[in-house]
């Protein structure tokens, strides 16, 4: 109990020693615990700044890494650096050497350089250019404007001013406006006779190259070698002309003396004569025609023509030299072709022939077929391919790949075996070509050859299908009746187309020029017409501008106006549609083709003519024939005296009464001509040549009518020389002319039929 109560009195102090004891051990412990605290913070901030370190060090090394790595880097690129800078330096210095190079070069090249810039100023010139311009020395040519140097040398005299397309250039050059950036090239004329080419070439960066090339040599050289070929091709065409005169008097009287009674051995020999003559007269055609192609004045007809009756000719021409008893000849035509064309029958049959003359001469035995078909048709043209297939000895790769030259055959022996010039292919490839096609052949030897060639025609309208060869019998019913105007100052030519209309019906009034046929129609009493047959070339106006007034003043559109004029050219042709003529007739006149024609575009219903008394009832009338006792030879020096005498639609009588008038009024003629040349009047001799072409034509007076057409070209060429020496060649040959026509024996005849008009009166036009 007691310990009790001493436990009790006890308590408390040992409760608060506890407590005490407590309270610093708690204090210990808390500091203990912050000192663990700071001991982990501490470590965990040495550890920290440990791995700060290492990091820090790390990244040291890696700077340090990378920096020597950079370092290397930097190296490497200085080295490189230096090397670029010496290889640019090295390039540089191989540029300017090339720049120095080519400018050495492009100086002293035989073409001028200008550069010019985007705002046409010149940036650089070659030194030639200095030197084909005659710049004074000194001249500043870069940094000026090109309107500015070419002012500069206008004003210098250097250009010739009177030639269109150096007007043209200079104008363009002056108005900077008027430039285009697109290539071009002019001609350009120096005063001094020169001619430059300059060209204009664009390049990417705006700049402008012009280039300067001196061609006046070339030029010149040029005109040389066209005047060496108009001699050459008129040599030819003068020695093929004198060599057919004689020859034709050989075929001819050689033709006469057969049909007399002799021995079979002279028969024989004749008609050896006779086919040498012949054959020298293809040859001499052969020889006119390659002078034509050369001198570029062979030109193709455009009118209509029957394909079949062309084809019909040539199987008629080839067969009598094919060997009947051996050797079969087939014609093989397309149906359904065009039954007319436009365009050249005559040279169309001429290729037909050859082809199929030479198959026919190197073809022993089999067949020969002649070949037509359509190949295309466009824009109012069809193609058309021909081909001549032979059985007979055919050729070689070699001999076919020259076989279009001219003057070449397939061998040596080919000429000592067969004959001929080797001109008939050549002209054939000329031909075709100027019909718009080709030529080829194929062949081996034993095996035949297939000669084939293209053709392109027109396909005309409707109303323009006539034949070009019409029948010459046209009813008199057709054209009696009719009432025609005639243009036409040539007194010859008149006489001829008043003969030839007569001998139809045709009543003929006449006009001596462009002027007074617009006249007659303006004049109400004289204005019907059915027709007008208007010649080109007329003194006062001629006859193009008179067909424009008569369309457009005197609005006679409906009249049909017919061209006459000795060019039968494609081109003249043309000019006389354009001007509001309805069809061409070429001089001389083939009656069958004024016949022809006439009936084509003049003839109306009887019910719409006007009425005439002198001809009223008597449209059935025949023309009654003409007797003559003429006594022309068959053959005359000079003279073709069938084609004149067809010419006359055999009228003899009158074609000799031509002959003298034509005879009696050459030497005044000839006057004019030299007068007209001497004045330098060329194209007045040209037209005095033109008239003489058609009195000449229509009397067959060939050799002199060919010399007329040769002068009335080289005065349409300008060629003085050329001029004069076709002047004296036209004044022999009408010189001999005159002589043949003197030394005819005088004329018997006796003409039954009047004429059925009135002749005009033709000083009331004068």
């Amino acid at each position: 109990m007691g310990l009790v109560l001493v436990s009790a009195l006890l308590a408390p102090a040992a409760r608060a020693q506890v407590e005490a004891v407590d309270m610093a051990t708690a204090a210990s412990w808390f500091s203990l615990v912050v000192a663990l605290v700071c001991l982990v913070v501490a470590v965990v901030q040495e550890r920290r700044r440990a791995w700060r370190l290492r990091a820090a060090r790390a990244t040291i090394a890696a700077l340090e890494l990378q920096r020597e790595e950079d370092a290397a880097t930097i190296a490497r690129q200085a080295d490189d650096l230096r090397q670029v800078t010496r290889e640019a330096a090295q390039a540089r210095a191989d540029t300017d050497q090339a720049l120095g190079t080519l400018g050495a070069v492009v100086d002293n090249v035989n073409i001028g350089v200008t550069l010019l810039g985007p705002d046409r100023i010149v940036r650089w010139v070659n030194r030639y250019h200095r030197d084909l311009f005659h710049y004074p020395p000194n001249t500043q040519i870069e940094g000026r404007s090109a309107a500015e140097i070419t002012r500069f040398n206008l004003n210098r005299g250097l250009f010739l001013t009177s030639d269109q397309r150096t007007r043209d250039f200079l104008d363009k050059r002056l108005n900077p406006g008027r430039h285009d950036r697109a290539a071009s090239q002019t001609e350009l004329a120096l005063a001094d006779g020169g001619v430059l080419i300059i060209r204009d070439i664009p390049l990417g960066n705006g700049d402008t190259l012009v280039t300067q090339y001196d061609v006046t040599a070339l030029k010149a050289a040029q005109r040389q070698a066209e005047a060496a070929t108009r001699a050459r091709s008129a040599f030819l065409a003068n020695m093929s002309h004198e060599i057919r005169t004689p020859l034709n008097a050989i075929v001819n009287l050689t033709h006469l003396v057969r049909q007399t009674a002799l021995p079979p051995d002279q028969q024989e020999a004749l008609g050896q004569v006779e086919a040498a003559g012949h054959l020298l007269l293809g040859i001499a055609n052969d020889i006119l025609d390659v002078s034509k192609i050369e001198a570029g004045r062979m030109d193709l007809e455009q009118i209509p023509f029957a394909l079949d009756e062309v084809l019909r000719q040539v199987v008629a021409a080839i067969g009598p030299r094919v060997r009947a008893d051996a050797v079969t000849l087939h014609l093989s035509v397309e149906p359904d072709l065009p039954p007319v064309l436009m365009g050249d029958p005559l040279r169309l049959s001429q290729v037909l022939i050859n082809l199929g003359a030479n198959a026919a001469k190197f073809t022993h035995t089999g067949e020969i077929r002649l070949s037509v078909r359509h190949e295309n048709t466009a824009a109012g043209a069809a193609m058309f391919r021909f081909e001549v297939v032979d059985t007979g000895i055919g050729m070689d790769e070699t001999q076919v790949d020259s076989l279009f030259e001219a003057f070449r055959q397939a061998d040596v022996s080919t000429t000592r075996r067969f004959g001929g010039t080797g001109l008939g292919l050549s002209i054939a490839k000329s031909l075709t070509e100027l019909m718009g096609g080709s030529i080829g052949v194929t062949s081996a030897p034993g095996q035949g050859s297939t000669f084939w060639f293209t053709a392109r025609f027109l396909l005309p309208q409707v109303e323009e299908t006539v034949l070009s060869a019409p029948d010459p019998s046209v009813p008199v019913s057709v054209l009696n009746g009719l009432r025609v105007l005639v243009a036409e100052d040539n007194p010859v030519n008149r006489s001829v187309a008043q003969g030839l209309l007569q001998r139809m019906g045709v009543e003929v009034v006449f006009a001596l020029s462009g002027l007074h046929a617009v006249e007659r129609l303006r004049t109400a009493a004289n204005s019907h017409f059915d027709a007008v047959l208007m010649d080109i070339q007329m003194p006062e106006m001629d006859g193009i501008e008179a067909t424009r007034r008569i369309r457009q003043e005197l609005g006679r559109r409906d009249l049909p106006i017919i061209a006459l004029t000795a060019h039968a050219s494609p081109a003249e042709r043309v000019r006389c549609l354009e001007a509001g003529m309805v069809d061409h007739l070429s001089k001389p006149v083939d009656p069958a083709r004024l016949y022809a024609t006439l009936a084509r575009h003049a003839v109306v219903p009887p019910e719409h003519r006007w009425p005439r008394a002198e001809t009223r009832g008597k449209a059935d009338t025949p023309v009654a024939p003409i007797t003559n006792d003429s006594s022309l030879p068959d053959t005359l020096p000079g003279f073709d005296v069938a084609l004149g005498t067809a010419r006359f639609l055999g009228d003899q009588v009158r074609l000799r009464r031509m002959m003298e008038v034509t005879a009696k009024t050459l030497p005044a003629d000839m006057a004019s001509v030299r007068a007209a040349l001497a004045a330098g009047d060329v194209e007045g001799a040209g037209r005095l040549a033109h008239g003489l072409c058609g009195s000449l034509g229509n009397i067959g007076a060939t050799v002199a009518f060919e010399a007329a057409k040769a002068l009335e070209t080289v005065c349409r060429d300008g060629d003085r020389p050329s001029m004069l020496r076709a002047a004296a060649q036209l004044e022999t040959a009408t010189e001999a002319l005159v002589q043949v026509v003197a030394a005819l024996p005088p004329v018997r005849a006796v003409e039954t039929m009047k004429p059925r008009y009135k002749e005009q009166d033709d000083s009331a036009l004068l």
